[in-house]
């Protein structure tokens, strides 16, 4: 394929940026948010549909947290394996008496 590259430190500049970004999402807590919505609302249908609604949102972003982590983890599995397959290539390339 002409003028295929792979850019191995931008696949690990993505897979830190991914790690970075679930890291962050991870500290953000929305149901906090819903409960106090909700604490001001004693007794009200409302207060009960807030926490549901904060549990919800936690779920989801744990969730997104996951996948982002996996993406991460991909991402840098993908770069150690081009790593080492154009390791390799430049070993067999040296034994050969190329450059």
């Amino acid at each position: 394929m002409s003028g295929y590259q792979t850019q191995i430190e931008d696949l690990r500049g993505s897979a830190r940026a991914a790690r970075s970004a679930s890291e962050q999402a991870s500290d953000v807590r929305l149901a906090s948010a819903f409960d106090g919505a909700g604490a001001a609302m004693p007794g009200s249908r409302s207060e009960s549909l807030l926490f549901q609604a904060g549990n919800a949102l936690g779920n989801d972003v744990a969730g997104w947290v996951t996948g982002a982590d996996a993406y991460a983890d991909d991402l840098a599995a993908a770069a150690d394996r081009y790593s080492a397959n154009e390791d390799a290539a430049a070993a067999d390339f040296a034994t050969q008496g190329g450059d």
